[in-house]
């Protein structure tokens, strides 16, 4: 039992160290289980069960990460609680032990919750391309590059929580990618609002009789890329205004006709709204 527990903790650390974690199981830890292994696995199992339970009330964790998520806590807590029989005496030194290995875990722990896109522990780009690798066809060398980074800001986030990594998000994932991949980035994040677009362009168009002379299935697939440009220059460039405007001016000179046609149409109902309401404005000073 005692060997099996010691070699699951190996192998997890084996998993940690992968992204820059060194800490081995000390021998401290090995003798405390030897001579105490009762008390502690009694003791660890209800702390892990508790944290488990708080970690599942917290954030979303996937299915398939359910038994890697409670292996992590329990050995977590394993050894946290041999620190109460190595220094019993010593409550700073025990506080000080269970913090090192809390701090240990926590990049183990967090990629089971950053591919499950839970907000707030990194930043919000790079968590949604973990969680939507897959979708985006991120392979897994660039996957775990976006990874290290996003387990970086975490880090830094959890120092200061009102840290700003948007621009930073945007230089990795721009350098990480593959062009294809990076627009496919942003069509799978703006999905649900591409579709609204380009779905409301063609039917205020069909009202307004306009369609007739477009081919509808070459215009879509126009409208759409052009609206998912929009997002990638206006996410990119979200803090340098300058480059944005020159951006987004240089996209409109390949703006689709249909959406030429929607400007138009939205231009001229805005101006007879503007003629109407200044006539309703002039009877009312008619007497």
């Amino acid at each position: 039992m005692k060997r099996k527990l010691l070699l699951s903790i190996a192998l997890a650390l084996c998993y940690c160290m992968a992204y820059g974690q060194i800490m081995s199981v000390t021998q401290y830890e090995i003798d405390a289980l030897k001579g105490h292994s009762k008390e502690i696995m009694a003791r660890a199992n209800f702390l892990a069960e508790e944290e488990t339970m708080r970690t599942h009330m917290r954030y979303r964790v996937l299915r398939r990460d359910e038994e890697r998520l409670a292996r992590y806590i329990r050995e977590k807590e394993i050894r946290k609680c041999c620190y109460d029989f190595i220094f019993p005496d010593s409550l700073q030194h025990r506080v000080a032990n269970k913090m090192s290995i809390d701090e240990f875990y926590t990049d183990s722990i967090n990629t089971i919750l950053l591919a499950a896109n839970n907000p707030y522990i990194s930043g919000e780009n790079l968590t949604f391309a973990i969680f939507r690798a897959k979708d985006i066809e991120i392979d897994d060398v660039r996957r775990d590059t976006i990874m290290s980074h996003a387990l970086d800001m975490a880090r830094r986030i959890k120092l200061n929580p009102k840290l700003d990594v948007w621009d930073e998000e945007m230089l990795v994932l721009t350098k990480t990618l593959t062009t294809r991949q990076l627009d496919k980035f942003f069509y799978v994040k703006y999905s649900p609002e591409i579709k609204k677009d380009v779905s409301n362009c063609w039917q205020r168009l069909t009202e307004a009789g306009l369609t007739e002379e477009l081919d509808s299935a070459q215009e879509v697939i126009k409208a759409r890329m052009y609206y998912n440009l929009r997002h990638k220059i206006t996410d990119i460039f979200r803090n340098n205004r300058t480059a944005r405007r020159s951006n987004l001016a240089e996209l409109n000179k390949q703006m689709p006709q249909m959406v030429k046609m929607l400007e138009a149409l939205e231009k001229k109902e805005k101006i007879e709204e503007e003629d109407n309401k200044n006539k309703t404005i002039g009877k009312e000073f008619v007497w």
